[in-house]
């Protein structure tokens, strides 16, 4: 029997979709690069500065706490708002990345009948469950943007605002493409560790910044097989990696403009 094949990889996934499990597989051939790696929607209104936002981040784990937290370094005031009943997981796990995500922002703990009036509050929300969540609750997200003049909700979910499916940062890297080709055998690897998940933090940060100080209403999708496709377009991710060598004077990468200095590899804590 030979290796799983692509449209095999496929209808695993379809399944996997229908019992709300998060899986990706790998495309067949490289994707075209999006034309933009979060998709960006709305109309300026009057410029303001980002230090005179308030945000109400009502995301979890890593992407949406990543994103709120480097607008918060940027000056914006953050609330974290939880609810009893579904607190941010991540609080369990490692606490240094904990106080690095969250580490400047104000805790709130609310009932979830209580969430549209902390949305309603806010200047820039984020938001990471899928759409169906917050329908579940009442919340309609254009209802939201309607009700300010100035409002920018970012979304980051795993395939999109209005795709169901589920999606972590292994998974969605691996649909848009973005893995590691071995530099001998040319099989994939992942990139790193969930890297689907700050790099959609990062690009949402900038779009929402960017929506803030414009002013006016937008709505920002991010999704983490979306940015994923676009890093991967642009890191070749389809060709074989570069091999780090080790010199004298330490690690590098061998391309073609020179030696590109790298940190020296070193083996995962378990």
């Amino acid at each position: 029997m030979g290796p799983p094949s692509w449209a095999n990889g496929r209808r695993s996934v379809e399944r996997a979709a229908l019992l709300g499990i998060p899986a990706g597989a790998l495309p067949a051939a490289p994707l075209p690069a999006p034309p933009a790696a979060v998709d960006v929607t709305g109309h300026a209104g009057h410029p303001r500065s980002l230090a005179d936002c308030t945000i109400a981040d009502l995301s979890a784990l890593w992407a949406g706490p990543l994103c709120s937290g480097l607008l918060g370094r940027g000056g914006a005031r953050v609330v974290k708002v939880e609810t009893a009943e579904r607190p941010d997981r991540a609080r369990h796990g490692n606490r240094r990345l904990w106080r690095l995500l969250n580490g400047n922002k104000e805790d709130r703990t609310v009932d979830r009948t209580r969430l549209r009036d902390e949305i309603d509050a806010a200047d820039i929300v984020v938001l990471s469950s899928r759409r169906r969540a917050y329908e579940q609750l009442g919340i309609d997200v254009d209802d939201v943007l309607r009700a300010r003049t100035d409002k920018v909700v970012v979304a980051i979910t795993g395939h999109g605002w209005r795709d169901d499916r589920v999606g972590f940062g292994d998974d969605a890297a691996v649909a848009g493409g973005l893995v590691a080709r071995h530099p001998v055998d040319g099989a994939p690897r992942f990139l790193a560790d969930a890297i689907a998940d700050p790099l959609t933090g990062l690009h949402a940060a900038v779009a929402a910044a960017r929506c803030a100080t414009a002013g006016g209403q937008w709505f920002v999708d991010a999704a983490l097989a979306r940015v994923s496709g676009a890093m991967a377009a642009v890191a070749c991710a389809h060709e074989p990696a570069l091999a780090a060598t080790r010199r004298r004077r330490g690690w590098v990468l061998e391309t073609a403009e020179g030696d590109w200095p790298v940190a020296p590899p070193r083996a995962r804590a378990t």
